[in-house]
C-alpha cells in the first residue's frame, strides 16, 4: 500500500517537474466561426477575382461576406432577395452596404472619379443590392415604411436629401463594360449620354 502511495507522489512530482519545464501553456486558439471564415475567404477571393477582371463575381462575393459579417440566424447563408425593414439583419445589411457605397465614393483615386459615368461593375456590390438598400432608407427616412427596430422620427430631413443624391449618384453607374467607357471626362459625357 506504501508503495502505491509513493507511485502516486512520484508521478506527481514528475508531471510538476515536466510542467515547468515546458515553460507557460499557452491559451488555446480562439475558435472562429465556420461562417466568418467563409465571410474572411469570400472577401479574399473577390479581392482577387477583382484583379483578374471578374467584377460581377466580386461584387456576389463581397455581398454575401458582407451579409454573413452581419451574423444572420443559422441556415440563412445567402443574402435576401427582398429587404424587410423589421428583420434586424436586413437592416445590418442595409447600413454595410450603404457603408460600403459611401466609402467608394469618398476613394481620391476610385477609377473613373474624374468623370461623370462609371461602369456599375466598379461598385462595391451589385448595383440592384445597393439599389434597394437605398430605396429602403429613403422610405424609412420619409416615412412611406416603418420599422420596429427604427424610431418614427429618427431619419432626419438631411438623411433624406443624402439619400435621394446617393440614389442620383447610383444612376452615374451604367452597364457598360471598363473597355467600353472612356475614362477621359469629355468622351465619358458623350458616351455615357448616348446611352438609353
Amino acid at each position: 500500500m506504501q508503495w502505491m502511495v509513493l507511485l502516486v507522489v512520484v508521478l506527481a512530482l514528475a508531471w510538476v517537474v515536466l510542467r515547468q519545464r515546458s515553460g507557460p501553456r499557452l491559451p488555446p486558439k480562439p475558435k472562429i466561426d465556420p461562417r466568418r471564415r467563409l465571410a474572411l475567404e469570400l472577401v479574399e477571393r473577390a479581392r482577387q477575382a477583382r484583379q483578374d477582371g471578374h467584377h460581377a463575381a466580386a461584387q456576389a462575393m463581397a455581398l454575401k461576406a458582407t451579409w454573413l459579417r452581419t451574423e444572420p440566424p443559422l441556415g440563412q447563408d445567402d443574402p435576401p432577395e427582398d429587404l424587410n425593414p423589421n428583420d434586424a439583419w436586413h437592416l445590418k445589411l442595409v447600413d454595410e452596404i450603404r457603408l460600403g457605397f459611401g466609402a467608394y465614393l469618398q476613394l481620391p483615386d476610385r477609377p473613373y472619379g474624374a468623370c461623370r459615368y462609371a461602369p456599375d461593375v466598379m461598385l462595391p456590390f451589385p448595383k440592384p443590392a445597393i439599389h434597394a438598400a437605398l430605396l429602403l432608407l429613403l422610405d424609412l427616412s420619409a416615412g412611406r415604411a416603418t420599422s420596429v427596430h427604427v424610431e418614427p422620427g429618427a431619419l432626419s430631413a438631411e438623411m433624406v436629401s443624402t439619400v435621394e443624391r446617393c440614389l442620383a449618384l447610383l444612376g452615374t453607374f451604367v452597364p457598360l463594360d471598363p473597355a467600353d467607357l472612356p475614362t477621359d471626362p469629355q468622351r465619358n459625357e458623350e458616351v455615357g449620354k448616348a446611352l438609353p
